[in-house]
């Protein structure tokens, strides 16, 4: 995440209901997104259901470079926040507010609970109310991205 450039990646394992994730894939299945905030774009990587996977059920990847007008880090996702005290939250020590919206900008937007790391603050969580929110974040960094990582030529 580099929110001062407005570029982000992330890998999102995305569970479904009814075993499938329609155009996506099966059920689970990974999306990646890209997101170039001064590009107003995303690079969105999904397995190709068109391919057979390899060994190992390893599928083949396309990518879609699709128009994004908004940011992608919402600077007012914490304007409302309230501090509700330190958590455990899957067997992690954490401090816990409510009361905000997910810092990274997407299609579904909730009010939600929002966890960070006891020592060190990193994001670990946002997780809504309804359900419809429940993102757990792992191997967060915070750095310059290089510009390689928007270059999709090998992907199909």
């Amino acid at each position: 995440l580099n929110a001062d450039k407005q570029v982000m990646r992330t890998e999102w394992l995305m569970t479904c209901p009814n075993r499938t994730c329609g155009r996506f894939g099966p059920n689970p299945t990974s999306v990646g997104i890209n997101a170039h905030g001064t590009e107003q774009s995303v690079y969105q990587t999904v397995a190709d259901p068109r391919m057979q996977p390899g060994p190992g059920g390893a599928q083949p990847v396309m990518c879609m470079k699709l128009p994004w007008k908004l940011p992608v880090f919402n600077e007012s996702w914490a304007d409302a926040a309230e501090y509700k005290g330190v958590h455990y939250l899957d067997g992690r020590l954490v401090h816990r507010w409510s009361n905000t919206v997910p810092w990274a900008v997407q299609r579904v937007q909730r009010v939600s609970d929002y966890y960070s790391d006891f020592y060190t603050n990193l994001p670990v969580a946002s997780i809504s109310d309804d359900g419809a929110i429940d993102l757990r974040f792992f191997d967060l960094r915070l750095e310059p991205m290089p510009e390689a990582l928007f270059n999709v030529s090998g992907l199909n």
